[in-house]
């Protein structure tokens, strides 16, 4: 199965692309400004869009992006 990082994966619509993939078995890195605020990912990538290397080390080893991102906070 693939590795997908969903961005925004603490959003309502976030959250349920991260239980899509899990229960179709996917590997999903939650990646979130605030980890500790995801449940149900294979793991957390603590991200920042302004700084590239958190982005470059968020994306270590995916293979799909799925960008659930919403306005606040941008």
């Amino acid at each position: 199965m693939a590795t997908v990082a969903v961005f925004g994966a603490n959003g309502a619509t976030g959250i349920e692309v991260v239980k899509a993939c899990m229960a179709r078995g996917h590997d999903v890195v939650a990646a979130v400004r605030r980890p500790e605020t995801v449940t149900g990912a294979t793991r957390t990538a603590k991200i920042n869009l302004s700084d590239h290397a958190s982005l470059v080390a968020a994306l270590s080893g995916v293979d799909v992006v799925v960008g659930c991102l919403g306005h606040g906070g941008l």
